[in-house]
């Protein structure tokens, strides 16, 4: 009976019933009716038994079919690994079915970390040696899929024979392949250099309609024939019908046909682009043609090459945009993801697809949900930092930017990249300023990602061209109210960019209304850069203190750490503005106390200039009487509540103190509260509540003289540390030189300097004081001055195409035993890196702590940095060896790069 496998033996007939193994459609229907995950990994294992059975039999006829099935299994997500020597198996076979399902099992189950992908070198080069364009494409991509950099170099002397292969089919397959090859071997650039100019001058090119029309080409449809029962060819047919009817072209298409392929043309753009941005002798060899290049896009614009390669009213999108080239299409201005499981039947979807005439790995052509306008992209990298090349393209830009129909999605993709390279270029003047209002009218298009393409873009030129973003500013505001938290977002910084001291005010109404209403987790982000930017075009000091206050009030604690600071010296700085600032803040923490930073603010001016709050003679708001019992009972209430921090409870103990020499009631109430904490369990709270305490018992003479009010405290920072350090310049150049004289200050200054040349420091002590006095003091302060340590050297320890990672060294002189690291990522290329991590392993005898970085993406073309700061405790000073692991997503691949860094600075440890 079928199914049943009978034993014969000369004593009794046991018998073993063995189930049969299923075909392709009979599994994806049985795992598909499989009602819990527990059913579905029987079938699955029972199936995969019968396929490691059959792979050991050495059936070769049917060994193509069991690995469809484990290629099934696989795109479930189960184990297939067993299935990865077969495939190259069937690669060696020389029949196409047999070298289909191969090809398309190495794509799936090899890649470069596996020593086997190595195996099929030989068998790919014998494929592009044959003349049969089928099994050429086959090993085209697979090479462009899972071709490692050893495959590239050995096998790029036969795609490069192939780009000059007389068929289109063939030929376009070679040059997606070579992009390839460039990007895993910049050096093989010069290989693929003199073809190209040949190819720039093909006119054969087309749209590639995505993936599900691919699948079933007419190369299937010739040489297949014979696969498959008539009713599974009737499926076929009646597939074909469903996708012509879907993408509405032609149908039967001919063999070479070029509306099925990707053209000649969009791939040599493609190619050229990724030689000149990684070869600058291509780069300057490719500018040459930048006039054939325009003129090629100026007759897409104007007339186009046929009226089939139109779409959504957009001449030939496909050659300007490069979306096609992934398995997403835009069709009358939507977008669809195609997806082969809804125009034909599972069995036959995957197994066909592999005569698709492109690689399918998104790292090779850049799957991409934004358009991507390649002769555009192309015409921004030559004309970069070259003004003949960039007044060229000038007239073609300003013709694209007012010709181009923006009521389609094809439309916007092409004036965006045209904006783009106006921005990227030596451009005109009004050109630039065109290219600004576009970006101003795609902020009032009703789709979310053009408007906020369109802030990010805005953001990146609003240093360069800010009184032209100006214009847009009210468009900008309104962006503020997005539901989304990512146009919000974007247009919070580009709001926050706009400010300048002629429209402070009306900016920081509208910012700090959108405070009061915006989502948590934008409110740090609002809060800081209110902040910034009152600090930074502050009108008046009275309008920059309501402007914090308004902020401390709303979203206090969501400030920075630094903002109490900041403004108890810009109101101790204000002197008359003390009256105001402590009635301000005494009337805000009466209202609300939980707001901290508020809170601290409030209770360090009532400590003060509490005796301002008293008198009650601000003309500049109502009038207000406060007595010392509500003022007393205001602080007392901080002290007490669950809300106070411990830092808050010092502000308002201090405060108390304060308030006793300059309150004229009695201190007595005062004093029992700072005598309660003198058992508090806050270390620092006790301590300052135990000070003053003795105060009030053994120095209440000089209690007055210590709580004066405090002297106005000199701003840190850059731009101080900056006029500091000219003031002191100019007072040295204002002072005359004194004559040297023979002296014994002149003596003891000879021996210093033996001193120091003996101990090889080739730094002299400053000139002394001629007296004696003077040098007999110099003497005994030298050593308690001693020179600062000579600074760390930075350190380069990574690049790979523009991402590149330095290391800054610091040693805190209070504690020579730790090291700060402080890790800073940069990016030059052209493409942003997301999804960055770092992480860091040193020997067991040291400490290692890594700190939060800043950010996970660093943005292309020199944009803000990632830093990551690394704590290594070294007691011992033992030498310093430092591992670390990056890993990060770049030109839409996933990089891990794994590397040992031992030439750190020996100042760093020892």
């Amino acid at each position: 009976m079928p199914g049943q496998r009978v034993f014969l033996h000369s004593r009794t007939l046991p018998v073993r019933m063995v189930a049969p193994s299923l075909k392709l459609q009979d599994l994806i229907e049985e795992i598909r009716g499989a009602k819990t995950q527990a059913q579905e990994r029987e079938v699955i294992q029972k199936e995969c038994a019968h396929i490691r059975a059959s792979f050991r039999d050495g059936d070769p006829v049917h060994r193509h079919r069991q690995l469809a099935k484990l290629l099934y299994v696989h795109m479930l997500g189960y184990p297939a690994h067993f299935g990865q020597m077969e495939c190259l198996k069937l690669i060696a076979s020389s029949r196409f079915t047999d070298k289909r399902v191969g090809y398309l099992g190495a794509m799936l189950l090899l890649d470069e970390r596996h020593d086997a992908h190595l195996l099929i070198t030989n068998s790919i080069k014998n494929d592009l040696s044959q003349g049969i364009q089928p099994v050429q494409g086959l090993a085209l991509c697979t090479l462009s899929t899972m071709g490692s950099a050893e495959m590239c170099r050995d096998l790029a002397p036969e795609v490069e024979k192939l780009l000059l292969q007389p068929s289109p089919y063939v030929r376009k397959k070679a040059i997606l392949t070579a992009v390839h090859m460039i990007r895993k071997v910049p050096e093989l650039s010069s290989v693929f250099l003199p073809p190209c100019v040949h190819l720039l001058h093909e006119r054969h090119h087309g749209k590639a309609v995505g993936l599900p029309i691919l699948c079933f080409s007419s190369v299937d449809r010739r040489i297949e024939n014979r696969m498959g029962t008539p009713a599974h060819r009737r499926r076929v047919a009646h597939t074909h019908r469903h996708t012509r009817n879907r993408l509405s072209c032609p149908w039967p298409p001919p063999f070479t046909s070029p509306t099925l392929t990707p053209g000649i043309l969009l791939g040599t753009i493609t190619l050229i682009t990724e030689l000149c941005e990684r070869s600058p002798a291509a780069l300057k060899h490719f500018r040459k043609v930048v006039p054939q290049l325009v003129q090629i896009l100026r007759t897409l614009v104007t007339t186009g090459y046929s009226t089939e390669h139109s779409i959504s009213g957009v001449s030939d999108p496909f050659l300007q945009d490069q979306e096609t080239c992934g398995a997403e299409e835009v069709w009358g201005g939507s977008r669809e993801r195609a997806r082969p499981s809804q125009c034909s039947p599972p069995c036959w979807s995957f197994l066909l697809s592999s005569v698709t005439p492109y690689p399918m790995n998104p790292s090779t052509f850049q799957f991409s949900t934004q358009p991507q306008v390649q002769i555009l992209r192309l015409l921004r990298i030559l004309g970069r930092n070259h003004e003949e090349s960039s007044e060229t393209m000038n007239d073609l830009l300003a013709q694209v930017a007012t010709n181009t129909d923006t009521s389609r999605n094809a439309g916007n993709a092409v004036l965006f990249e045209t904006v783009l390279t106006i921005m990227d270029i030596h451009s005109a003047a009004g050109l630039r300023v065109l290219a600004v209002n576009i970006l101003g009218r795609f902020l009032l298009n009703s789709d979310r990602n053009i408007r906020y393409v369109a802030l990010t873009s805005l953001l990146r030129l609003v240093q360069s061209d800010h009184s032209a973003v100006q214009r847009h500013r009210p468009t900008v505001v309104d962006c503020l109210q997005e539901t989304d938290a990512s146009l919000s977002r974007r247009a919070l910084e580009l709001s926050l960019a706009l400010v300048n001291s002629s429209n402070v005010r009306a900016m920081m109404q509208e910012l700090q209304a959108f405070l009061e209403s915006c989502p948590p987790d934008l409110r740090a982000d609002c809060a800081s850069g209110i902040l910034l930017a009152a600090e930074r075009f502050a009108p008046t000091k009275r309008w920059h203190i309501d402007t914090i206050l308004h902020v401390l009030t709303t979203a206090g604690t969501h400030v920075r750490d630094d903002a109490v600071a900041n403004l108890t010296q810009l109101i101790g700085g204000a002197q008359e503005l003390h009256a105001y600032s402590v009635r301000r803040l005494y009337n805000a923490l009466a209202e609300d106390i939980s707001q901290q930073p508020l809170v601290q603010v409030a209770a360090w001016c009532i400590g003060e200039y509490g005796d301002l709050l008293l008198e009650g003679n601000c003309e500049e708001i109502e009038p207000l009487q406060v007595d010392e019992e509500e003022v007393l009972a205001l602080l007392e209430k901080v002290l007490q509540s669950h809300m106070s921090l411990p830092a808050t409870r010092g502000y308002a103990l201090t405060a108390l103190m304060k308030l006793s020499t300059r309150l004229q009631g009695d201190n007595n109430r005062i004093r029992q509260v700072v005598s309660i904490y003198r058992s508090c369990l806050d270390v620092e709270l006790q301590q300052r509540a135990v000070e003053y305490d003795t105060l009030f018992r053994k120095y209440d003479h000089m209690r007055a003289a210590i709580l004066e009010k405090m002297p106005l405290v000199e701003r840190d920072g850059p731009q101080a540390d900056e006029e500091a350090k000219q003031s002191k310049e100019a007072a040295q150049l204002s002072e005359a030189a004194p004559a040297p004289t023979e002296s014994q200050a002149s003596q003891l200054l000879d021996l210093l300097d033996l001193l120091d040349r003996a101990s090889g420091d080739a730094q002299h002590p400053p000139p002394l004081d001629p007296s004696p006095g003077g040098a007999l003091v110099y003497l005994l302060d030298l050593p308690c001055a001693p020179p600062p340590p000579a600074p760390i050297p930075d350190l380069k320890v990574f690049e790979r195409e523009g991402v590149q990672l330095n290391l800054s060294f610091i040693r805190p002189p209070e504690n020579p035993a730790l090291l700060l690291i402080t890790i800073t990522a940069t990016n030059s290329s052209e493409g942003d890196v997301t999804n960055f991590i770092c992480q860091a392993a040193v020997p067991k005898s040291l400490q290692l702590q890594l700190q939060a970085p800043s950010g996970n993406t660093v943005p292309a073309r020199g944009g803000l940095p990632i830093t990551q700061l690394f704590r290594i405790l070294n007691p011992n000073k033992a030498p310093l060896r430092l591992k670390l692991r990056l890993t990060y997503n770049h030109f839409h691949q996933s990089v891990q790069e794994i590397f040992e860094v031992n030439n750190l600075p020996v100042e760093s440890w020892q």
